[in-house]
This record gives structure tokens, sequence and C-alpha cells, in this order.
């Protein structure tokens, strides 16, 4: 697939340093040793902080720019870094959209939001999709840990999925996806694992939640 890449965000990438952005992620003591994705892995602080507690993590990012510096950095052979969109459907073409922070934490798929906070912002690239299905297939079938940070595209990843094989999923849920789909995806995942916290939608914030698999 030929994707395309926006030369102004090559150009800004060449020389920049990867930043700390980190989210409040707990890695509980019975994950550890096993097998982790990072999904959003962004500027790597995840990968930097947590990568050496399993056994092997699967990342991906869909900053193609982003994903040539975090090869570069991390070459331990337990680390496998992806350019790829999680999505519903596995090898659709999607675009990736800057966000008027230029926090490239913030950046995300273009699609229909609730909140319009990535209407008329710049193209970054272009990146292939991946579905939950593929990423658990490459990961064998288990997962003991599920870190996910992707700016509202945690709806179609999960949202009526298979959660049963993973044990821990670290998400931050995004305000953007509007109130509705927000809890729906809430009480979906709640089906299968329990919450550390209750959802509590709030207008411009994100929320933090680690949801632990209750069979």
């Amino acid at each position: 697939m030929h994707l395309v890449k926006n030369k102004k965000f090559e150009d800004l990438y060449k020389d920049s340093k990867l930043r700390y952005n980190l989210g409040y992620y707990p890695i509980p003591e019975d994950s550890c040793g096993s097998v982790a994705i990072d999904i959003g892995c962004n500027n790597g602080c995840f990968l930097n902080s947590f990568a050496h507690l399993f056994s092997k993590i699967y990342a991906y990012d869909a900053n193609y720019f982003l994903v040539q510096k975090l090869k570069e950095k991390f070459s331990q052979d337990h680390i496998s870094i992806y350019h790829n969109a999680v999505s519903d459907e596995d090898n659709k073409k999607l675009k990736l959209l800057s966000h008027e922070s230029m926090e490239d934490g913030s950046f995300a798929i273009e699609k229909s939001n609730v909140r319009p906070d990535w209407e008329g912002q710049d193209f970054v690239c272009e990146v292939e999709s991946i579905s939950l299905k593929s990423i658990m297939e490459k990961a064998g079938g288990h997962v003991g840990y599920m870190k996910i940070d992707c700016e509202t595209s945690e709806y179609e990843l999960l949202m009526d999925k298979d959660l049963r094989n993973i044990d821990y999923i670290a998400l931050e849920l995004h305000d953007q996806l509007g109130y509705y789909k927000y809890n729906e995806l809430y009480d979906f995942i709640c089906e299968t694992h329990l919450a550390n916290q209750p959802s509590n939608f709030t207008e411009c914030r994100h929320q933090e939640i680690l949801f632990k698999n209750n069979k």
C-alpha cells in the first residue's frame, strides 16, 4: 500500500527530540512478565518506562515520523514497533491529522467526532489500519496488558470486539467521542472487565481508566 507523507512534518521531525508525554498507567504486579500492547506509543514514554516489565511488547502508532525515531531508539529484541492506526478493520488507508496545539500526542485519525478538534488541521501522513483481531493474533492470542491512547480511535478498536483474552486494559477515554459513544464504550468494556472508577464524562477532559478482566 502506497502511503503519502507530508514533507512539512518530515522536516519538522528530522532534528526534533522525543519529548516526555506519559499518562497514568498503573502496572499490576500479576501482569509483569506477560505480553503487552502499546496502542498510541507516541514518543515512546510508555516503552521507556515499562517495557522491561514485559516478556514482549508490541507498539503501534499512526505517526510515521515518530515510528521511525522509535525504531532507532528501541533496539531490544522484545520490542516490536509498527506504523499502523487502529480501527475496526484491517487494510484501510487512513489520514492522520495534526492538532492546533501541535502536540503530537494529540494528533488523530480523520473521522467524524462530536467535538471537531481536528477539523481544518494539517495532514501529517497516510497510514494503514489494523484491527484488534489482527493485533491479538500477532501477539499470540492472549495479552496481559493493553495500554490505549489513540485520540478517539479506541471506539473503533474495541466496540463490539472480543475482549475476553485481554487481562488488563489501561485506557485513555476521550470526551471528543461525545456523551453517548463515551458511555457506550465504557459499558461495553465492563461486560467483560471491572473498571477501577465509574464513567465520568466531562467536556474537554479525558479519563484514564484501568479495566481488569473479571474472569
